[in-house]
C-alpha cells in the first residue's frame, strides 16, 4: 500500500488496476478503505482504482493537526498527485461524501464526476440527534471492532482521537462541512445522488433536494438499503456508478470528437 509523508504524518491509500479512467473511493467517518473492497475488485477490472485511509483513520497516522474536511480534501489531491492522475471521479460514502462535495466545488479541474451518498447534513437537528444516539448507544459496542480496524496503535486511540472528533462536529458543526451542501449548487460537475430508501441520515427527500440543486445532476435510490450504501447493497451500487461513469466518459468522447 503506497503511503505519503504529509504534515500531520502518513497517508496511506490502496492502488488497483490501471487505465485512463481513475475512480476515488472516500470512506464514511470510522471507516477505512476496506469499506470499499467489492467496489475496488470490480472497477479495478477497467479503471484505476485508489482508496485511502482518511486521516486518522486505518493506516494513515495522526501525529499532528486536525481532522477538517478541507485538510482531508487537500490529502486525497495529494494521493492524485503521487499517483500521477490529473482527474479522477470520486465516490464518496457518508463523511467521504463531503470531502466529495467539497473537491467538485473547490478543485473542478482534478474532479470528472461524483457520487455521494448518505451525506450528514449537521444543519439538520434529527442528524445531529442521530449522531449523539450513535455516540451513547452504539459506538460502546463497536469500540472493540473499531480498535482493531484503525490499527491498535495505542489503548484508547479510537475514543481520544476519532470520537472526540466526531462528537465536536456533533457540538459545533465545521463551516468546510456545512458549507459542502449549503454551496452545493456551485458545483459544475457532473454528479450522481444516490440514496438507501432506509438511511436515517439522509432520507431519500432529503437526497433529491440535494440532486435538485446541482446542475444536471443525476438522482436514485437504492431499495433496502440504509446508511451505508455501498455495503448493504454492494452489486446493485456499483453498477449504477459504473454505468454512470461510463456514459459520462462517452459523452465527453463524443464532444472532443473521439471514438470512444
Amino acid at each position: 500500500m503506497p503511503q505519503i509523508p504529509r504534515e500531520f504524518g502518513t497517508l496511506y491509500y490502496r492502488a488497483r488496476g490501471e487505465g485512463p479512467e481513475c475512480i476515488v473511493l472516500l470512506h464514511d467517518y470510522f471507516g477505512t478503505h476496506q469499506s470499499w473492497d467489492v467496489q475496488a475488485l470490480q472497477c479495478s477490472r477497467y479503471m484505476l482504482v485508489l482508496a485511502p485511509d482518511l486521516r486518522a483513520h486505518g493506516k494513515s497516522v495522526l501525529n499532528q493537526g486536525g481532522m477538517s474536511i478541507r485538510e482531508m480534501a487537500e490529502d486525497i489531491l495529494a494521493m492524485l498527485d503521487d499517483a500521477d492522475v490529473d482527474r479522477a471521479h470520486l465516490a464518496g460514502c457518508s463523511h467521504g461524501a463531503v470531502i466529495a462535495l467539497h473537491l467538485a466545488r473547490m478543485s473542478p479541474e482534478r474532479v470528472a464526476s461524483i457520487t455521494v451518498t448518505s451525506i450528514p447534513d449537521l444543519a439538520e437537528p434529527d442528524v445531529i440527534e442521530y449522531g449523539k444516539q450513535f455516540v451513547s448507544s452504539v459506538y460502546p459496542r463497536l469500540e472493540a471492532e473499531l480498535a482493531e480496524i484503525h490499527g491498535s496503535r495505542a489503548e484508547g486511540y479510537v475514543r481520544e482521537i476519532l470520537l472526540a472528533s466526531f462528537r465536536q462536529s456533533l457540538e459545533s458543526p465545521p463551516d468546510d462541512h456545512l458549507d459542502a451542501l449549503a454551496k452545493a449548487d456551485e458545483i459544475g460537475v457532473p454528479t450522481l445522488v444516490l440514496g438507501g430508501d432506509r438511511d436515517p441520515v439522509m432520507p431519500p427527500t432529503q437526497a433529491l433536494r440535494l440532486a435538485r440543486r446541482i446542475n444536471g445532476a443525476e438522482f436514485g435510490i437504492l431499495p433496502q438499503t440504509g446508511h451505508l450504501a455501498h455495503r448493504e447493497s454492494p452489486v446493485l451500487y456499483t453498477e449504477h456508478v459504473r454505468d454512470f461513469i461510463l456514459r459520462h466518459k462517452l459523452q465527453r468522447s463524443n464532444e472532443q470528437g473521439g471514438s470512444g
